[in-house]
C-alpha cells in the first residue's frame, strides 16, 4: 500500500497545510495522476480520510475521493450515467464522505475491471457544498505490484485460511466473531446457515462457505463463451458491481460462480442477501460470501445457497443450464407470444398498429384497455418503488430544511405520512433526499423503503385497477441511496441485514427493497394468471428477473451521434439473467440523429439475442417516437421485416447451450429450440465463417431465412460487418 505523494494540481479554495493535508474552505479539489501500467488486470484499493465542518450539499460524489481510469488499451471508465446523482456524474468509482460536521473518517473503494489499468487520476473533491473539508492519507494499493501477497475476497490473509464455513469480523479481520452462533444444514447440495446474536451489541461480519478445487489447471467461467485461465494471475475471480455496502463494497451481478472442473456455487432466488460468489486462485477455493449485520432489532440471519456440479463441456452455458434446472419455477417462461413494449401512448390510434407487433403496454391510463385486451396486448399498471418525487417552486431553494417543510406543509397529509413512515436514513439518522431538475420533477426525490408493510408500496398499489398486470419502473432504484440505516425498519426486514462500507453501520440494502417490491406482486399475481414487468433490469441485481415475467430497459445506442450498440457481453448477460423470458428495449435517443440504417442495425442485433427493439423518447418524457409519424412511417418497413423473425425465434424458446460453433470468434451464435441458430458478425469487417454442429442437432444443412439462401452444413456463410443471419436448421 502506497501513500500518494505525487505532485498535485490544486483548484478553487484548496491549500496544502503544514501537516500535509488538503484544506478546502469552500469549493475546491486536488488532482493527481498515477501511472500503474498493470501487466494484467488486478484490483486496486483506494482509500482516503476526511473531516468536515458544516458540509452541506446535494450529490454524494461532490464531497468524495474519486478515480478516473485509463486502461492499457486507451479506453476509460467514463460512463454515460451513474446512479444517485443529478446527472452531472460520469464516473462510478468514488467514495463519498458524510455531510455535516464530523471528525476524521476513512472511506475506500476498489477498482475491479477485466482490463489492466495504465493510469488512474485521483481527485479529492469538495464542490457545491457549504462549509469546509480537509483530506489526508490518500493511499493506493495496487494488487498487481505484490501478487505474491496471499489475499482472499480482496483481503490480505495472515496464516491459514479456514476450511468450510467460517466468519470474518469486518472491523478486526479476525476469523473469530464473538457473540454469534452458527448452525449449518446441507441437503442435496443446498446449504442453510442460521446465524444468531448472543447479546445486544451490533455485529458486522462476512459469512463464508468455501469449496476446495483440487485440479492443477482451473479456468474461471465468467460468462457465456468466455473462459479465463487462473494459474498465472493469483486473485479473486468474480462478476461483481461496486456499492457503498459490505466488507469490500462488492456484490455479484450473476447468481453463480463456475470453474472448468464442472464445479459451481450459487445463490438462491429467494435469498438475495448482499454478497459475492467467486473463485480464488491463490487458495484454490470456490466460495460464497454474505455480508451480514446482526442487531438487537434483527438478531438473526438465515442464508441459503447451493453447491452443484455441471457437465463442463459447454462451459458457462452448461453451468447456466444446470442452474435453471435447480430453480425451474423462477426461470420458466409464462408468455410465449412476445413482442414490442409501448410506453405511455395509445397503440390503437396508430395507423395499422399490427405492423409494429406490440405485446406489452406500459401505463393503464393511456389508450383503450378493452381494445388492447381484444388484440392480445398485455396492459401493465405503473408504479415506481424506492422514490417519492415532490415538485417545488423554482424560487424555493432545494435545501434539506425546505424540502422537509414542503413535505410537512404543502403536500397531502396522506402522502406526507407515507414518506414519514418509509423514508430511508443515512448512518447519522438524517433522512435521504436528492434535489432534482428533471422533466417529471422540479424539486426533490426522497429515498424510501418500499417493502411491504412500510406504507409506500401500499399507497402506490392503491392506484392499480383490478385485473391489470403490474409494471415496476426503475426497478433497481437509480436515484435511491444504496443503504438505509433506519433502525425502526430493521425488525420487519425479511432478509438478513447488511452494513455500510468502511463505517460498518447496520442497514437495509436497497437490493432487498427492490427484491421485495418484485416478489410481492409475483407471489400475488402468479395464481391469478397475471404478470409482472419491470424496467431498468437486470443491471446489477441478478435476482430481479427471477421474479418477473417481462424485463426490459431504456437505452441509447447513439450517444452524441456516435453509434455504440450494446456489447455482445452485455446482451448475453441480460439474456442469461432472464432465461428465455421476454426482454424488451426502449431506445431513448436523439431521433433526429438516429437514422433508418441505425434502426435496422438495432433490430438485427436484437434479433440475434431474442430481444424486442422498441422506442420511446430522448429524455424519457417528451418527443415520443410513436407520436411522430415521420419517424415510425420511415421505419415501418423494418418493423414489418424483422419483428416477425424475432417472434418466430422466441416462440421456439432461447436455449443456453448452442450446440453450434463458429470458426471465427467475431461471430456470436445463439440457439432457439432445435429449429433456429442466429449469428451476429460483431466486427466492422466482412467475415466468411464455417459453422459446426453437435450431433444432438442432427443437422444436414440450413437456410438463412433473412436471405432465403440454403447451405450445406459444411458450407461457409459470409456476413458483412454487424450483419446477422437467422438459420433454420435442416434435419437428416
Amino acid at each position: 500500500m502506497n501513500r500518494v505523494s505525487n505532485s498535485w494540481k490544486l483548484e478553487g479554495s484548496t491549500v496544502l497545510t503544514d501537516n500535509g493535508t488538503f484544506l478546502m474552505d469552500g469549493a475546491g479539489s486536488a488532482v493527481t495522476t498515477l501511472k500503474l501500467d498493470q501487466p494484467q488486470a488486478m484490483p486496486v484499493r483506494i482509500s482516503c480520510e476526511s473531516r468536515a465542518v458544516d458540509a452541506i450539499g446535494n450529490n454524494a460524489y461532490e464531497y468524495s475521493v474519486l478515480a478516473k481510469v485509463v486502461f492499457t488499451d486507451g479506453t476509460t471508465n467514463r460512463l454515460d450515467w451513474t446512479p444517485f446523482n443529478d446527472g452531472t456524474l460520469f464516473y462510478a468509482d468514488y467514495a463519498p464522505f458524510l455531510k455535516g460536521s464530523h471528525d476524521w473518517q476513512k472511506r475506500s473503494f476498489l477498482l475491479i475491471y477485466e482490463k489492466p489499468i495504465r493510469d488512474v487520476q485521483l481527485e479529492v473533491l469538495f464542490t457545491r457544498h457549504t462549509g469546509s473539508a480537509e483530506f489526508r492519507d490518500l493511499t493506493v494499493e495496487d494488487f498487481a505490484k505484490d501478487p505474491a501477497v496471499p489475499r482472499f475476497d480482496t483481503f490480505t490473509i495472515a496464516g491459514d485460511l479456514p476450511q468450510g464455513a467460517f466468519l470474518r469480523d469486518c472491523r478486526t479481520g479476525s476469523f473469530a466473531v464473538d457473540g454469534v452462533r452458527m448452525e449449518l444444514k446441507e441437503e442435496n447440495g443446498t446449504i442453510h446457515a442460521h446465524l444468531e446474536l448472543g447479546d445486544q451489541a451490533d455485529r458486522c461480519f462476512t459469512f463464508y462457505w468455501t469449496k476446495e478445487i483440487a485440479a492443477d489447471a482451473v479456468s474461471f467461467l465468467p460468462a457465456m463463451d468466455e473462459e479465463t485461465e487462473t494459474a498465472n494471475t493469483p486473485k479473486d475471480y468474480f462478476q461483481v458491481c461496486t456499492w457503498r455496502v459490505g466488507a469490500n463494497g462488492l456484490a455479484s451481478k450473476a447468481p453463480f460462480a463456475a470453474v472448468s472442473t464442472g464445479d459451481a456455487v450459487g445463490f438462491v432466488p429467494r435469498c438475495p442477501v448482499f454478497g459475492r460468489v467467486g473463485y480464488n486462485s491463490i487458495f484454490k477455493r470456490l466460495y460464497v460470501a454474505f455480508d451480514v449485520a446482526l442487531t438487537a432489532e434483527r438478531p438473526y440471519a438465515d442464508l441459503t445457497f447451493v453447491s452443484y456440479r455441471f457437465e463442463p463441456e459447454h462451459g458457462y452455458r452448461s453451468a447456466l443450464c444446470t442452474y435453471y434446472g435447480l430453480f425451474p419455477e423462477f426461470y420458466k417462461t409464462r408468455i410465449r407470444e412476445q413482442g414490442l413494449w409501448m410506453p405511455f401512448a395509445s397503440i390503437k390510434n396508430l395507423p395499422d398498429p399490427e405492423d409494429f407487433h406490440f405485446k406489452f403496454k406500459e401505463g393503464h391510463g393511456v389508450g383503450d384497455y378493452e381494445w388492447e385486451l381484444e388484440h392480445g396486448i398485455h396492459t401493465f399498471a405503473y408504479t415506481e418503488p424506492m422514490t417519492q418525487w415532490i415538485d417545488m417552486p423554482a424560487d424555493v431553494p432545494r435545501t434539506y430544511e425546505n424540502a422537509k417543510m414542503w413535505r410537512r406543509e404543502k403536500i397531502s397529509s396522506e402522502q406526507a405520512k407515507v414518506i414519514d413512515d418509509s423514508v430511508m436514513t443515512d448512518e447519522t439518522g438524517k433522512e435521504i433526499m436528492l434535489a432534482t431538475e428533471l422533466p417529471w420533477c422540479h424539486g426533490v426525490v426522497w429515498s424510501v423503503n418500499s417493502m411491504p408493510g412500510y406504507g409506500d408500496m401500499e399507497w402506490k398499489q392503491k392506484t392499480i385497477p383490478a385485473g391489470f398486470h403490474e409494471y415496476i419502473d426503475s426497478a433497481e432504484g437509480y436515484v435511491t441511496a444504496d443503504i438505509s440505516h433506519r433502525r425502526d425498519h430493521f425488525s420487519r426486514c425479511p432478509l438478513a441485514l447488511t452494513f455500510s462500507a468502511d463505517s460498518f453501520v447496520p442497514g437495509i440494502w436497497k437490493g432487498y427493497i427492490a427484491y421485495e417490491y418484485a416478489r410481492e406482486p409475483h407471489d400475488r399475481l402468479l395464481p391469478q394468471g397475471r404478470y409482472v414487468m419491470a424496467n431498468g433490469t437486470p443491471g446489477s441485481m441478478w435476482f430481479l428477473p427471477a421474479m418477473l415475467d417481462v424485463a426490459g430497459t431504456e437505452t441509447d445506442w447513439n450517444i452524441g451521434g456516435s453509434w455504440s450498440p450494446m456489447t455482445v457481453q452485455e446482451l448475453r448477460y441480460r439474456r442469461a439473467a432472464c432465461a428465455d423470458k421476454p426482454y424488451c428495449f426502449l431506445m431513448n435517443s436523439d431521433f433526429s440523429k438516429f437514422t433508418h440504417e441505425m434502426v435496422e442495425k438495432y433490430m438485427k442485433r436484437s434479433l440475434v439475442f431474442g430481444m424486442f427493439p422498441g422506442f420511446f423518447s430522448a429524455n424519457a418524457a417528451s418527443g415520443h417516437y410513436f407520436a411522430n409519424p415521420s419517424l415510425y412511417e420511415r421505419d415501418r418497413d423494418l418493423f414489418k421485416r424483422y419483428l416477425p423473425f424475432i417472434q418466430q425465434a422466441t416462440a421456439e424458446g432461447w436455449e443456453p447451450v448452442t450446440y453450434a460453433k463458429a470458426d471465427d470468434p467475431a461471430i456470436a451464435l445463439e440457439r432457439y429450440g432445435t429449429k433456429y441458430v442466429t449469428a451476429l458478425n460483431d466486427s466492422g469487417e466482412t467475415r466468411t465463417v464455417r459453422l459446426t454442429f453437435d450431433d444432438k442437432l442432427d443437422v444436414t444443412g440450413f437456410t438463412d431465412v433473412l436471405t432465403g439462401k440454403t447451405y450445406r452444413k459444411d458450407e461457409p456463410i459470409t456476413l458483412d460487418g454487424e450483419d446477422v443471419a437467422m438459420l433454420e436448421l435442416i434435419k437428416a
